[in-house]
C-alpha cells in the first residue's frame, strides 16, 4: 500500500515538469538531473524506495512492470497511462541504483524498447525521454549492451 499511496504519486510527472518539457526539453533534462540534489516529493519518494528495496528485498522491478501493465489496461489512451509509465521507469531506475540483482533485461524488453522503437517521435515524448534515460543507465551498468540495444532500434 505504501507503494501506491506514497511512491507512485511521488514519482509521477507533474504539470510543471510537463510544461517545462514542452517549452524547453534541454532545460527539462538538466533540471531532472540537477533536481536529484534538491529536496522534493520525488527525492523523498526515491529515498523511501531505496530504503524499502534494501530492507525488504522485494522484487520491485517485477512490480514496476506489473504496475505499467495494470495502468495500461485501466487507463488506456488517457494521460494517466503515459504518466504512470514514466513513473514506473523512474522507479526501475531508482531500484537499479540500489539493487544489483535486478532483471533489467526483461523490463527493457517489455517496457522500454517498445517505446523507443515507436517511429512517431511526437507520441509520448516524456516516456521516450525516460526510456532513453533508462538505456543510458544500463549503458553505465553494462557497457557492451548499448551496441545491442542500438542495433535493435535501427
Amino acid at each position: 500500500e505504501a507503494t501506491e499511496i506514497i511512491l507512485i504519486p511521488g514519482m509521477m510527472i507533474t504539470e510543471k515538469n510537463e510544461q517545462l518539457f514542452k517549452e524547453n526539453p534541454q532545460e527539462f533534462v538538466r533540471f531532472d538531473k540537477e533536481s536529484s540534489d534538491t529536496p522534493s516529493p520525488r527525492k523523498s519518494a526515491q529515498e523511501l524506495l531505496r530504503a524499502m528495496v534494501l530492507q525488504f528485498k522485494t522484487p520491485f522491478m517485477q512490480f514496476c512492470s506489473d504496475f505499467i501493465d495494470c495502468k495500461r489496461q485501466s487507463s488506456a489512451g488517457t494521460d494517466d497511462e503515459w504518466k504512470c509509465k514514466v513513473a514506473a521507469i523512474n522507479l526501475a531506475l531508482e531500484i537499479g541504483r540500489v539493487e544489483k540483482c535486478v532483471d533489467f533485461m526483461n523490463f527493457l524488453a517489455k517496457q522500454v524498447l517498445p517505446e523507443l522503437q515507436e517511429r512517431n517521435m511526437a507520441m509520448r515524448p516524456l516516456v521516450k525521454a525516460a526510456s532513453i534515460k533508462f538505456v543510458f543507465f544500463l549503458h553505465d551498468r553494462f557497457r557492451d549492451l548499448l551496441g545491442f540495444i542500438l542495433y535493435l532500434l535501427v
